[in-house]
């Protein structure tokens, strides 16, 4: 009986809540906030209410590309929502959520190395987003061994100590794909 009362509880709030998803992303994608991230992430102790409008950003490629854009300038909430589904995306959409977590690296890479530490990432879906470049370098080795270059430089400068492990993965990843024979080709 307790668990048919969850149940419809689970289901009203999720029906309710639904109807203010285009809202609630809508919000998010012109003031990317933590506030707003709370909301776009509400969770109420329903675990599986959580995230419940990804499927109205989700099916809305200019909504993704938006929310890329904030994560691609290391814009933390979008950051935090592009690792939350990364699973959920394939294709060019997987690969633009990557090159934007990548890019954010540019800007903060402790937000990454954070959410690593914190196991809200795999080390595939940091090395994933650490190698991948922007669209700009492509059939450009010589560019994307200088971006990767930078790339590296930006994660040597982070000082925090609780991400001294997670910033040695990082650099590891990164120096590997340096090392791949693509990269050291005469130009």
């Amino acid at each position: 009986m307790k668990a048919i009362v969850i149940s419809i509880l689970i289901l009203a709030s999720s029906k309710a809540f639904a109807g203010n998803c285009d809202d609630i992303v809508t919000h998010f994608l012109n003031h990317p906030t933590y506030e707003n991230y709370a909301a776009f992430t509400f969770d109420k102790g329903l675990s599986n209410a959580k995230d419940i409008c990804w499927p109205d950003l989700a099916k809305d490629y200019r909504k993704l590309a938006r929310l890329y854009k904030h994560a691609g300038k290391a814009n933390e909430w979008a950051v935090k929502i592009l690792i939350r589904h990364t699973s959920d995306l394939d294709g060019g959409e997987l690969e633009d959520a990557l090159r934007a977590l990548g890019q954010s690296t540019d800007k903060k890479p402790q937000i990454l190395l954070r959410e690593y530490k914190e196991h809200r990432m795999t080390e595939y879906e940091l090395e994933d987003a650490l190698v991948m470049l922007p669209l700009s370098l492509t059939d450009n080795e010589k560019g994307q061994l200088s971006a990767l270059k930078a790339r590296k430089k930006k994660f040597l400068s982070v000082k925090d100590p609780e991400l001294k492990h997670q910033k040695e993965v990082a650099v590891k990843i990164i120096d590997d794909e340096i090392k791949q024979p693509w990269y050291s080709e005469p130009w």
